[in-house]
């Protein structure tokens, strides 16, 4: 369960960062103290640093070597065939990447929605054993039953009309001022 929720992977660029010389001071404690309390990846900077140091001298080590002329037809060959779908690889590909995109940032949400389908998917099982409830037969004959509804629908008819009301005064209008042109002035003497 801790590999599922390891929290160091998040960590690995500033790793390369680290392993650089890039990363920034204040980074630099932070990530120094973390790789003194995790062994895993004390190693895994221990091989990052391995590589960028032969790296680092690429250009003393190695300026004699040129590559020969068929090098970059092979690469853009390469470079081609992997954009090209190979099938049931590229459908494993495309799972993997989608489980990195989606599945992986947010986990823990994914795992409480796991749990709570497993307990849905228990309940509907142990939920299966109970018998449904089982309707009487039918053996009335028709004609009664039509009775039986009309019968139903007077109770109904009876139950939804309204009581007879008292009727009510008609309630005074409400105050609306009138115009201005409407309003005589007094005329004094």
């Amino acid at each position: 369960m801790n590999r599922f929720f390891h929290s160091c992977r998040r960590l690995r660029p500033d790793f390369c960062l680290l392993a650089a010389g890039v990363l920034p001071e204040p980074e630099q404690a932070r990530i120094t103290a973390h790789l003194a309390a995790c062994p895993g990846c004390r190693n895994y900077y221990g091989e990052l640093t391995a590589v960028t140091g032969a790296l680092a001298h690429w250009p003393e080590d190695y300026s004699a070597l040129q590559p020969r002329p068929a090098a970059p037809l092979r690469w853009a060959q390469a470079v081609a065939a992997a954009g090209r779908p190979e099938g049931l690889a590229s459908v494993a590909n495309a799972l993997r990447e989608g489980w990195r995109d989606v599945i992986l940032p947010a986990r823990r949400i994914w795992a409480g929605l796991a749990a709570a389908w497993v307990l849905i998917l228990a309940g509907n099982l142990s939920l299966s054993g109970v018998a449904p409830a089982r309707s009487l037969p039918m053996t009335a004959s028709v004609p009664a039953l039509i009775r039986s509804f009309k019968e139903q629908q007077i109770i109904l008819a009876e139950l939804l009309a309204e009581p007879a009301r008292p009727q009510l005064a008609a309630r005074p209008g409400f105050f609306s001022p009138k115009p201005r042109t409407e309003i005589t002035r007094l005329e004094i003497a």
